[in-house]
């Protein structure tokens, strides 16, 4: 499987996601090009926001 992986690091929590994008060569391309820069900031943007969100919950 040709695709890509991010190490997505959240206090004490740990995740590997792993992904491919289908059509072997230009799914491979795609996934170094566009698809894991995209993966890796929709992440970082929705765990601060899980993160801001929970925070005001506690106040």
């Amino acid at each position: 499987m040709a695709g890509g992986s991010l190490r997505c690091a959240v206090p004490d929590v740990s995740r590997d996601i792993t992904f491919a994008s289908p059509a072997e060569p230009v799914g491979h391309l795609v996934d170094r090009l566009f698809l894991a820069r995209y993966l890796r900031r929709l992440v970082e943007v929705r765990n601060e926001w899980l993160k801001r969100a929970l925070e005001d919950g506690r106040q």
